[in-house]
């Protein structure tokens, strides 16, 4: 709350949180040991239908070239990978509507994460209220 975001997450004591307003979007980011390394978006609801939101951002991640499969598929989020060079990386997007705000939840955009580190994040995300 204190981020100007009504979230409450499960973080690790020595977490550094940066937060930035783009005026339309707030960005937070909890960077920590272990690879810890979660974004948060907080914007006007493109649309108050929880389905039609993961659709648009399924297909958004689908189109990147260098997609390459859906781990897992849930109704309020999915869990991804892309292989660049033969390099893969795991990455997740969990979504949250309150309101009229929506709130994405992501891995880091700087890093690499394995399928554990990302699948580990994609749960504290699930847990957020």
């Amino acid at each position: 709350m204190r981020e100007g975001m009504p979230i409450t997450i499960k973080v690790p004591d020595s977490v550094d949180i940066k937060s930035m307003d783009w005026g339309l979007q707030k960005d937070i980011t909890l960077q920590g040991e272990g690879n810890y390394n979660l974004q948060i978006f907080s914007s006007q609801t493109t649309t108050p239908s929880m389905p039609k939101l993961v659709s648009q951002h399924k297909e958004m991640v689908r189109t990147n070239p260098y997609f390459a499969q859906f781990i897992q598929e849930d109704e309020d989020g999915f869990l991804y990978s892309t292989e660049v060079d033969s390099l893969t990386n795991f990455s997740f997007r969990h979504f949250k509507i309150q309101g009229d705000r929506e709130y994405i939840f992501q891995t880091g955009m700087i890093g690499t994460f394995t399928q554990e580190e990302a699948a580990s994040l994609y749960q504290i995300a699930q847990e957020a209220k």
